[in-house]
């Protein structure tokens, strides 16, 4: 069975010959390092920590945007000041361009591409979307779906499975079906298979972890009476079963304001924070973000969503990821109808009732109406 074609792009050209060189502009993973990290707070030089305190390579978007933003000012309020500034000294070459877009980042060498991976989102899309479609290579599913990097390549799987299927939406529905449609197809149900088996991977992996951890979110299933008469007293009497609690616990030493019960959910989040059981600083965005009312916390959620390469760390944060989860479901339930989606749990397919058009000046031809215009061709081997 032969794989699923690869994308391509209008870049794609023949690789030149000669002796390759590196490329000055590259952005690596130890220059973003340079700068601390504003989600988990980490010093300069030092690599980005999970919400479980554990180191990992996969940097943090807004780390990189901080980083740019610092080195050329792209953060500046207004117009420039009146009086002129002292001109900084630039190391080196003087000052760099950001580096282009690659059209095939997957094959670069393998250290390249940790670094492009670990900086670029939208170049992520592109290796997973690669990868799903059939390009093998040593190391690479590895360096996709390992535990520092699955989080982000489900993220970059699911960007590129609703990016193929809006291109192949549009295809139909303004050229009809042809040989490109099908194309985008395919690799959208192989972005769609892959997706599910990374959530699926996702899941073992923590289900693994949790049980070595001895803290699975559920207990096994028992038919013990005294553990079932346990379970029902602690959920219909919760009061008495705070009260005697914490009446064990003051009575073991713990001191009574530790051991009290705590039933928001976000007292339980900023105590596990308090306590250094989750690395998730309060920031001041954190803290501005918390302050905002819904009208303008939803505002920032859009400018959030539109922003794919570099999206805003400070709407993940454990005390703002619920009401970011609650404002999300509200602006998808009110774009729905207006773009004619009739459910809120998926992109509706609006090719899948689509004719297929005839192309123009062939309707009174039955030979030439089964047959592609002659723009499609070329087109059939690009996709945006």
């Amino acid at each position: 069975m032969s794989a699923t074609p690869l994308p391509r792009t209008h870049e794609q050209q023949t690789p030149p010959t000669g002796p390759a060189r590196s490329a000055p502009w590259a952005l690596t993973s130890a220059e973003v390092s340079t700068t601390p990290c504003p989600t988990c707070g980490v010093p300069r030089n030092a690599l980005c920590r999970t919400l479980r305190g554990l180191p990992t390579t996969a940097l943090h978007r807004s780390r990189t945007t901080r980083y740019l933003n610092e080195r050329f000012g792209l953060d500046l309020p207004g117009p420039p000041p009146a009086a002129p500034r002292p001109a900084q000294a630039l190391a080196g070459g003087g000052l760099r361009a950001t580096r282009a877009p690659d059209p095939q980042p997957w094959r670069l060498p393998l250290n390249e591409l940790t670094d492009i991976i670990n900086v670029s989102f939208l170049d992520l899309a592109k290796v997973v979307t690669a990868h799903a479609c059939g390009f093998k290579r040593t190391g690479l599913e590895t360096l996709l779906y390992d535990p520092d990097h699955i989080h982000q390549s489900i993220d970059a799987l699911t960007y590129a499975l609703h990016d193929r299927q809006i291109q192949r939406e549009t295809r139909v529905l303004s050229r009809g079906h042809d040989e490109h449609t099908a194309v985008l197809a395919g690799q959208q149900q192989a972005l769609r298979k892959q997706l599910h088996q990374s959530e699926q991977l996702l899941k073992q992996r923590r289900i693994a972890e949790l049980t070595e951890a001895g803290a699975l979110p559920f207990p096994p299933p028992t038919d013990d009476p005294r553990q079932l008469a346990r379970a029902w007293l602690g959920r219909y009497l919760s009061d008495e079963k705070e009260a005697l609690v914490h009446g064990i616990a003051t009575a073991a030493g713990v001191p009574s304001q530790k051991a009290a019960p705590i039933r928001s959910i976000r007292d339980k989040i900023i105590k596990c924070i308090d306590s250094g059981w989750l690395t998730a600083p309060v920031s001041d965005t954190v803290q501005q973000l918390l302050a905002l009312d819904d009208h303008a916390f939803r505002r920032c959620l859009v400018e959030d969503a539109s922003r794919q390469n570099a999206r805003d760390d400070a709407l993940c944060h454990p005390l703002v990821l619920n009401r970011w989860r609650d404002q999300l479901d509200a602006a998808i339930a009110a774009l729905a109808p207006a773009a004619e989606n009739p459910t809120t749990r998926y992109l509706h397919d609006l090719a899948a009732a689509a004719a297929p058009r005839p192309p123009a000046g062939s309707i009174s031809s039955p030979a030439a109406a089964g047959s592609s215009p002659p723009c499609c061709s070329g087109a059939a081997n690009a996709s945006g």
